[in-house]
């Protein structure tokens, strides 16, 4: 196969399109001797090329993998009216995505008896936590879609928008279809009655399996009660916006890098990026917090920064760690958090934003490298903006810790549905993930592309009833839990025939 990415990106508007682009790819094909799968993401109906295009890509995967397919679902179905089978991808496989999300895509790949892609490495496969699981459900659609299991009737209801299918074997040799209702996934820092307890309504009359996805975290993070130690320091209090406003004593835009660079009356941004600052009292400590927000109408990579100076420079040095409350927006920016000394030397975390909600994150203090009894300076950064988009933060009661007690496993995570703990006898350690998914059972999964091993709780049915329940996270020692966990919760019924 030879795939001609971005080939529709030809500008219209200095040369004919139409005419140099047919030619550049009737060239191309031309000079191959043998036959060949040749496809391009210039679509079909516009061109004369749909005698040799057999399919065409659509759809690239990143962010909202399911709202993105949803708004190209149209195009998609039009191709088949060009004899042509659409290629759904490429779905970008280097940072962390879920599960659901790519079996959206093969539900919707096996209604329209397409091929889904996926760009990746040997490198990414290893690292990511989920990629074995995700590989395994790929492979039963694309069993099934080659076996044309199911019926003409049965594939028009996979083609339906916003619709979440799941696929099991059913022990005969066949497969049968589930539909599947998602919770928003959740990122679970503290067992504090709040970020860990949901309430989910069946609204069937008979009980459903409770679907679970737990995934735990790599990075490195603290004790959610070194957060509230004794002796811990508020590096900034965000009771007013100014003390971020440039001006002759507050000289921090010298310290914001990046190409492009424009200064603004807001602080220095990216070209075609604007940035907005302003304190809130709509917190999660009780007290004010920094709503930070920025536009990017330019490329990809938008960038912008704010900053202030500390008027007698503040001693870190007997502190290992930071930590904050982030209302996150799930867009995937990275918030650079920066601390400079008067030397111009830095310390920076930049935990990226893939999630929604408040989040209590705590990082060690950097080793090395910067003076932190004499810190400056403070900035923050939005890194890696998408082009054409917004991002918004809150973040608060940003702190220094006298001790930071690093934890990475959970040992017997709990699952408390309606009162009754279902408890999992194994430990999820960093990149490990452990799932339940009704009829394939539960899983625990330890990261990469190694295989998964089975969870016996037979006894234990995950069952919601007909109304509201009542679902708790937590694990056999709470005051040891280290947080920086994402808990996915669904439900699951077969399909009618």
């Amino acid at each position: 196969m030879v795939y001609f990415d971005a080939s529709d990106g030809l500008l219209a508007p200095y040369i004919d399109r139409w005419y140099y682009l047919n030619k550049l790819h009737l060239a191309y094909y031309e000079k191959f001797d043998k036959g060949i799968l040749y496809q391009t993401s210039t679509g079909t109906g516009s061109n004369i090329l749909w005698h040799i295009v057999p399919r065409s890509a659509s759809a690239d995967g990143h962010g909202d993998i399911k709202g993105y397919l949803d708004g190209r679902w149209r195009g998609i179905l039009g191709m088949g009216s060009n004899f042509t089978k659409a290629d759904i991808g490429w779905y970008y496989w280097f940072k962390e995505c879920r599960p659901d999300q790519i079996e959206y895509v093969c539900a919707r790949a096996l209604g329209i008896d397409g091929s889904i892609s996926v760009e990746t490495s040997r490198e990414a496969m290893d690292r990511l936590s989920q990629s074995r699981q995700m590989f395994e459900m790929i492979g039963k659609w694309e069993h099934c879609r080659a076996a044309q299991y199911f019926d003409e009737t049965v594939r028009e209801k996979l083609k339906e928008p916003q619709k979440d299918f799941k696929l099991f074997g059913d022990g005969r040799g066949g497969w049968s279809l589930f539909r599947a209702v998602y919770e928003e996934p959740r990122m679970v820092d503290t067992l504090d009655g709040q970020q860990n307890v949901w309430t989910i309504t069946n609204d069937r009359d008979e009980p459903c399996p409770l679907g679970i996805e737990i995934v735990r975290g790599k990075r490195e993070v603290g004790a959610p009660t070194d957060y509230t130690q004794p002796g811990v320091l508020t590096i900034a209090p965000f009771t007013s916006a100014e003390p971020y406003r440039m001006s002759e004593t507050n000289q921090f835009a010298k310290y914001v890098v990046g190409g492009q660079k424009k200064i603004t009356d807001n602080g220095p941004v990216r070209d075609k990026v604007t940035q907005s600052f302003a304190v809130s009292t709509e917190s999660r400590t009780g007290e004010s917090a920094l709503v930070y927000s920025a536009e990017n109408k330019g490329g990809p990579g938008g960038w912008c920064g704010i900053g202030r100076r500390f008027d007698t420079p503040l001693d870190l040095s007997g502190f290992e760690g930071i930590g904050l409350w982030l209302l996150g927006d799930g867009n995937h920016e990275a918030l650079r958090i920066q601390l400079r000394d008067p030397q111009g030397r830095h310390a920076d975390v930049v935990p990226t934003v893939n999630f929604k909600g408040w989040r209590l994150l705590t990082f060690p203090l950097p080793a090395g490298g910067v003076d932190l009894s004499k810190i400056e300076y403070l900035l923050f950064y939005f890194n890696g903006v998408s082009p054409n988009s917004s991002v918004k933060v809150m973040i608060d009661g940003l702190k220094a810790l006298p001790k930071l007690n690093v934890l990475s496993d959970i040992h017997d995570p709990i699952v408390r549905l309606n009162g009754r703990d279902i408890r999992f006898p194994i430990t999820l350690s960093g990149g490990e993930a452990l799932t339940n998914e009704g009829p394939d059972g539960i899983k625990h999964w330890p990261g990469g592309m190694n295989p998964s091993r089975s969870v016996d709780l037979s006894n234990a049915p995950l069952q919601l009833q007909p109304g509201e329940n009542r679902i708790e996270f937590t694990c056999d020692q709470p005051e040891r839990f280290p947080g920086d966990v994402q808990v996915l919760l669904y439900r699951m019924w077969p399909m009618a025939p």
